[in-house]
């Protein structure tokens, strides 16, 4: 669990990024429906809007209390790490009656990323006035990056229970005549018990091993495995609000050929030489590099590998650094991360293979750790 202590410096930390900026606070917006647009309020105040649609924004001015603002009626108040909540079915009137309350001189950084609908945000900018806000999108996740020790702890639990649900999903795929959507059950089935929320196991196999997931919604289909099937998932799901994301592949009935053992062992070795790479000072575009030389000294192609790239920060949500071959940012003491590709040769097929790792002063610690060779 997370004191009450850490949010408060949390936030403390947050008021001193808008002082340095010469603002009188900052909002922050979320919505429910995934995570990711609504990691950084639940990061500030432990609270995630409960429906797709549900909305809630934070305002933190520099000198007072926060203010929580909610769409729904029954907000957990026991959970919530902010005293003053408000409901309003009107957000944006009801974040502008509170900047009033400020001051109408006030100019406040304003957090939405994925979070703030255009027509809402065209609202809030109705009624506050176009200058009163400044885009201040990164300055949580900024915070975030660098995890507490109580949330390393929070990682290295949701690791675990990551290992069982990959380990699930794996045993179920080398034997021939399971269905994908089996594996995924079984998966769902061992984490859910244990607390997992999942956000999706992103499956191909045989023919369609080409492809970084074989549908849309689902990220699965019904096709059965075949002995000899390439086979691969990139696995993800929260465990108490942080994540584990872990990929793995194999070959159902567990005999690779030796063009598919080439194959596995360069994307395990890529991801092997990133890990090794990882300290403190290494900038995503410095780390991509590592991983995608190893893969073209193997001699695979890397599909989709400048899009993808070779992993990402994780905790909350997706954070930077993004392992990308124009990320300047540099990997930092106490972030996780994952360190990724994927890697294929025409006529054999493609495999996947992701780590998370918790950076160190001297390196990392691989916290993912399920079965890396299946064969």
């Amino acid at each position: 669990m997370i004191a009450a202590s850490e949010f408060a410096a949390r936030r403390e930390a947050l008021v001193a990024r808008c002082r340095a900026e010469g603002l009188d606070g900052v909002v922050v917006w979320a919505k429910g429906g995934h995570s990711d647009s609504a990691s950084d309020l639940f990061y500030l105040a432990h609270y995630y809007p409960r429906f797709n649609r549900s909305q809630a924004a934070l305002v933190l001015p520099v000198d007072g209390d926060p203010v929580l603002v909610v769409d729904i009626l029954d907000p957990r108040r026991d959970l919530v790490q902010v005293s003053d909540v408000r409901f309003a079915f009107d957000l944006p009137a009801a974040v502008a009656s509170v900047l009033a309350e400020l001051g109408s001189r006030t100019r406040f950084g304003l957090v939405g990323g994925p979070a703030l609908l255009a027509q809402t945000y065209l609202e809030l900018i109705r009624l506050c006035g176009p200058d009163r806000f400044e885009m201040l999108d990164e300055a949580v996740v900024d915070l975030r990056v660098v995890k507490s020790p109580a949330e390393v702890e929070l990682i290295r639990a949701a690791a675990a229970i990551g290992r069982g649900a990959v380990d699930a999903i794996t045993a179920a795929a080398l034997r021939p005549g399971t269905t994908e959507a089996e594996a995924v059950a079984a998966s769902y089935a061992y984490g859910v018990e244990r607390g997992m929320v999942p956000i999706d196991a992103m499956i191909a196999s045989g023919p369609d091993s080409d492809f970084y997931c074989s549908g849309q919604l689902p990220r699965w289909d019904g096709r059965r495995l075949e002995e000899g099937d390439l086979f691969h998932v990139d696995h993800a799901g929260y465990v108490d609000g942080y994540m584990f994301d872990a990929a793995r592949s194999l070959v159902t009935g567990g005999r690779p050929s030796q063009a598919q053992t080439e194959l596995l062992e360069a994307a395990i070795g890529a991801v092997d030489a990133g890990i090794a790479a990882l300290r403190p000072g290494i900038t995503g575009a410095d780390l991509y590099q590592v991983v995608e030389s190893v893969l073209v000294e193997q001699g695979v192609n890397t599909p989709q590998s400048e899009v993808f790239g070779h992993g990402h920060g994780i905790g909350l949500g997706f954070e930077w650094p993004f392992v990308l071959p124009f990320e300047q940012r540099e990997v930092r003491a106490g972030m996780t991360m994952s360190v990724e590709t994927m890697a294929g040769r025409p006529g054999v097929g493609s495999v996947y293979f992701e780590q998370n790792v918790l950076v160190t002063e001297d390196g990392a610690e691989v916290l993912s750790t399920s079965d890396v060779r299946y064969w």
